[in-house]
């Protein structure tokens, strides 16, 4: 199974395509993506949702996942966290315009209950350590997330 995740930010969207199961994930590869500045707000969500179903599509995903900001953000409310949850809607509208199913999306503690971690995904983002073999210090911040919710996106191994 492949997965894709997405973590948007107001004016970027990252992804990583992720391969193989949820306790023993692969990372293939990530990357990020931002509409051109001189768009107005509605073409860029409409590039976005055309960028967004070019990958899904490039990389053969079978499921995705968004992670969300968290509900009791401090952002909450403010334009940019505005802009954020349009992009993430328009991320969502797009997968599953293509029959792609959104497997998980939500914040760290849904990415936490998905993934059985012990501790916050935070802890294992600001240290040296590993998510069933993936070194997340080797990527930065926002692609960790991505790499965590679609590893979140893939199916269990199979007993």
């Amino acid at each position: 199974m492949r997965a894709i995740g997405f973590r948007a930010e107001p004016t970027v969207v990252h992804f990583a395509i992720v391969e193989g199961t949820r306790d023993r994930p692969v990372v293939l590869t990530r990357n990020k993506f931002a509409a051109p500045k001189t768009y107005d707000d509605a073409d860029q969500l409409v590039w976005y949702r055309e960028k967004v179903r070019g990958i899904i599509q490039n990389h053969s995903a079978d499921v995705a996942g968004v992670r969300f900001p968290e509900a009791r953000s401090q952002s909450a409310g403010t334009s940019s966290a505005m802009r954020r949850l349009r992009i993430e809607g328009v991320v969502m509208e797009a997968a599953r315009s293509l029959a792609i199913p959104i497997k998980a999306a939500g914040g760290l503690q849904h990415i936490r209950a998905k993934l059985g971690m012990s501790h916050s995904p935070k802890e294992y983002m600001a240290g040296d350590r590993e998510v069933r073999g993936v070194q997340l210090s080797d990527h930065p911040k926002q692609m960790q997330e991505a790499i965590l919710i679609a590893t979140a996106a893939l199916d269990g191994d199979s007993k």
